[in-house]
Order: C-alpha cells, then structure tokens, then sequence
C-alpha cells in the first residue's frame, strides 16, 4: 500500500518563514554595517550623504543610480538616473543651487528605488512559497 505525502499548514508556514529570513537576514546585515559606517564616519562619508565631494561639488549619484536602475526597481531608477544626468551640466552653467538639488533628488530617487527593489524580492520570495 503507498502512502501519499501530505503537507500541513505548518510546514509551509515554516517554509515561508525560513524563506522569509533568509532574504531579510542580509538586509538586516547591510542595515547594521551602515548604521555602524554611519556612526564611526569622518569627514568624507558625511559629505558623500550631504550629495558634495572633496571640492565642495555636488556628487551626482550617476554610477549608483544606473546600477539600482538596472538591477534593482527600474521604474524609480530611471528617475535616480535623470536627476543624476542634470547635475554636471548644472554645474557646467555655474547653477550651483541647482545641482545640488538635483544631486539630492537623485539619491532620493536611487534609495527609495533601492528599497523599492528590496520589498519586490522580498514579496516575490513569500509569494512564490505561498503558492506552492
């Protein structure tokens, strides 16, 4: 006589949840060492989150937006990526206000793409376990 498997409620809910953690885990991990980065930071590093360089210049977040833009949540992404394009020509014209704010749109636009790529893995990962 063969006996069939079964699945409970339980053991899909374990699943889930294992699956769950393993994707927040590393999330969790980045979070720590940037919280840690941020408070041991010098000089440079609170100049890189105020969007300006050594030299004063607004930094304009062009290679960090073309990669969230890529790998991450392109919709948000491609906003990042055009506000990061209008900072040097900004700074070409001698509108330095203005690219500073563009240089702060596009890091507003690179994390919230960023996070906005983090919470569609993350809910890929449960919803394919939920559906199996």
């Amino acid at each position: 006589m063969l006996v069939e498997p079964t699945t409970s409620l339980g053991a899909s809910l374990e699943a889930t949840l294992i699956v769950a953690g393993l994707a927040i885990g590393p999330l969790m991990v980045y979070a720590g060492i940037g919280v840690f980065l941020a408070t041991r930071a010098d000089e440079r590093w609170r100049r890189a989150v105020q969007c300006e360089t050594d030299e004063g210049r607004p930094y304009n977040w062009l290679i960090p937006s073309t990669v969230v833009a890529l790998l991450a949540f392109a919709p948000l992404g491609i906003a990042a990526v055009i506000h990061a394009a209008r900072v040097e020509p900004f700074l070409a014209l001698g509108r330095f206000e203005d690219a500073r704010a563009s240089a702060r749109r596009a890091r507003m636009w690179f994390w919230l793409s960023a996070a906005g790529g983090a919470t569609v893995l993350v809910g890929w990962l449960t919803m394919t376990t939920f559906l199996r």
